[in-house]
């Protein structure tokens, strides 16, 4: 991955520096009890902190409810509570590395934030994709009642000859 050098001013004086922006990612937890009509309000508010810090967005995930894996414990209002549902989310952004620390602090002390990780990362999209839905075709449907007889989706019986499937395999490899 290329790093994106610029050169910017600082605070109005003539000097200018070069800094080197890396891309990293912030994955979240909202908790449960945030009202859905909120989730926006939060994701925002996650966008500005690094915004605010010069980061600029590629890419990102709108909060949405999952079952999380193992239940969460996080103290609020001097007591433990304990979670196994929440808000998952995700924001993929370029900003200089001295401001992650910062970010990192200011989401920690949200108290609506389950649990956050901060990694650095690449620009490309790094998502696997889905994979298609197979559908139960011709194959699917085709069993083998014993070894050598075929049994076709219409049910008619047709025997495997090998030695004709051995000479079409031979012409193969030959050409």
């Amino acid at each position: 991955m290329e790093d994106k050098t610029i050169e910017s001013q600082n605070m109005g004086e003539n000097s200018t520096e070069a800094r080197d922006f890396k891309v990293y990612e912030l994955s979240f937890h909202i908790l449960p009890s945030v009202a859905e009509e909120s989730l926006a309000e939060e994701f925002g508010n996650l966008k500005d902190i690094i915004q605010s810090r010069g980061g600029t967005f590629f890419s990102d995930d709108f909060p949405r409810h999952v079952e999380l894996a193992y239940e969460v414990t996080k103290t609020l209002a001097n007591k433990k509570e304990r979670f196994n549902q929440a808000y998952f989310g995700w924001i993929k952004f370029e900003i200089d590395p001295d401001k992650i620390l910062e970010i990192n602090n200011i989401v920690k002390l949200d108290e609506k934030i389950l649990r956050f990780l901060i990694i650095k990362t690449v620009k490309e999209n790094t998502m696997s994709a889905k994979k298609p839905i197979i559908k139960i075709g011709d194959m699917a449907k085709r069993k083998f009642k014993k070894e050598g007889d075929f049994v076709s989706e219409i049910g008619v019986e047709s025997p495997v000859n090998k030695e004709e499937i051995d000479k079409q395999i031979d012409a193969l490899v030959e050409a």
